[in-house]
């Protein structure tokens, strides 16, 4: 690709021999490793590597990968203008089918999309070749409630509309104004199920109410009552699908604020500061599916070995416990952080001897004495102990090593460090003029004499372009070499 440098006003993007073809631009991403979105000057455009302008006022707001979120499948372009999205073919590098107005990620590569027609939302499925099929006519959030109040006596019955997402479903939360009570409506029998009750004293009583972000497609919801409209404070977890409880909490001294929940019933529950008890106040707490604690932290804790389910994965500030050792790897005084190595996720933390990275299972892949700095790029982890260069392969986890003979280098003329790219390291060496590449295996896969690295650019993730120096008798020479 071509090369971005940052200046006052904003990017700057040069092709491989210097020519500015974009000045001013704010931001820079790249998908697929050949596409890539910008704002140049206000206007949005999707490039292909070489830095031609496929589309304007366009750009790509989302990457949709296969049900195992390993394949990138196909992007989605936002257009500015009208204000809608399209499918984006990330191999022709085009807009493809009709467009939409909004979209849900059903997580299995495909969209259920929406679309606008004669005054009416009709949704379809999108799949990951592009083509559309309809689901048939469907109202709107509030042309369902409408419907319902029609079918409810809402003399008896208020509707939590938060609840009410599609004209099918089965249950939805209500409130009996008449019993002071929340409940669940099933709404073909027309029955009602009391949840709890509210104050019988109360001037006005709510619950507060809202789905839980999960990648499982199911529908749960986030159920709490303040001690202003309940007796205590209370706390649900409820599939609505389902009219199922998933959790409870009612204390006198505690309030939770957010629900996170693993594979097998773990879950960890966040307890607001105004709780009354002190040891939990403010906590993050982690339980196991008898609801035993098992840890607690004043930072979010993540279940290394088990999946989640339900909530926003954390990325930074964590606390990590393993189920398989039964205990946390680390404390609130050296926190985790998550990263993705080769498109593999790990949580690296450090002690007061070592950086430590474990993998998704919770076991531990690498560690490195924390005096070393660790060098990170997109595929590989590299750091240096003494003259050996030990190279971490994130795709499988291994570890393999090259050692440096003399003079050689992970720098450039300047003295800038070398990063790796594409999982290969590119060691320098100004004394003897000599440039060797090694792969991760730690192979020397090119070796050139008689040059030095005067600078090194990413090009794109097929391409690195060396800049190479050479002098011979007061004469430099300049050389270019392309590593695919």
């Amino acid at each position: 690709m071509n090369d971005t440098s940052k200046g006052i006003n904003g990017y700057t993007i040069l092709d491989p021999t210097g020519k500015i073809l974009y000045k001013n631009v704010n931001d820079v991403d790249v998908f697929a490793d050949n596409v890539v979105s910008i704002e140049e000057n206000s206007t949005k455009r999707i490039l292909d590597t070489k830095g031609n302008s496929k589309v304007e006022n366009f750009s790509i707001s989302n990457a949709i990968y296969d049900e195992d979120n390993e394949e990138l499948l196909f992007l989605i372009a936002k257009d500015y203008k009208n204000n809608g999205y399209y499918y984006f073919d990330k191999e022709k590098l085009e807009i493809v089918g009709e467009g939409f107005q909004n979209y849900v990620n059903n997580y299995d590569g495909t969209l259920t999309i929406s679309k606008k027609k004669n005054n009416k939302v009709v949704k379809y499925t999108l799949y990951k070749d592009g083509k559309q099929e309809e689901l048939g006519e469907s109202l709107t959030q509030s042309e369902i409630v409408s419907e319902l109040k029609k079918e409810i006596d809402t003399s008896t019955y208020n509707i939590y509309t938060t609840s009410v997402n599609d004209k099918d479903q089965k249950y939805i939360f209500v409130d009996n104004i008449v019993e002071k009570s929340f409940g669940l409506y099933e709404i073909a029998s027309k029955k009602y199920t009391a949840i709890y009750s509210y104050k019988g004293d109360a001037s006005g009583y709510y619950s507060s109410i809202y789905a839980l972000n999960n990648t499982n497609k199911v529908n749960y919801y986030q159920i709490s009552c303040s001690s202003y409209s309940c007796d205590k404070s209370l706390f649900y977890v409820y599939d609505l699908d389902n009219g199922e409880e998933k959790y409870k909490q009612d204390s006198d001294d505690l309030t939770i604020t957010n629900y996170y929940q693993y594979d097998d019933g773990y879950k960890v529950v966040k307890y607001a500061y105004s709780s009354v008890n002190e040891e939990y106040r403010g906590k993050y707490v982690l339980l196991d599916k008898e609801n035993k604690v098992l840890a607690a932290a004043n930072n979010r804790i993540a279940v290394v070995d088990k999946k989640q389910i339900i909530g926003n994965e954390a990325t930074s500030s964590i606390v990590l416990y393993s189920v398989g050792e039964g205990k946390t790897l680390n404390a609130d005084t050296n926190l985790a952080s998550r990263i993705s190595v080769n498109d593999k996720k790990y949580y690296k933390y450090s002690t007061e001897e070592n950086t430590i990275l474990v993998n998704e299972d919770g076991k531990e892949v690498l560690k490195v004495a924390s005096k070393l700095d660790i060098i990170y790029s997109s595929k590989v982890l590299v750091y240096i102990d003494g003259n050996t260069v030990n190279i971490f392969n994130g795709s499988n986890a291994k570890t393999k090593t090259y050692t440096l003979k003399s003079n050689e280098k992970l720098n450039d003329a300047s003295g800038d460090l070398l990063p790796p790219y594409r999982g290969a390291l590119f060691i320098n060496n100004s004394t003897d003029k000599n440039i060797k590449v090694v792969n991760s295996s730690g192979k020397i896969i090119k070796n050139i004499k008689g040059a030095e690295i005067e600078k090194l650019y990413y090009n794109s993730d097929e391409n690195v372009v060396i800049i190479s120096k050479s002098i011979n008798e007061n004469d430099i020479r300049y050389g270019l070499y392309i590593a695919k």
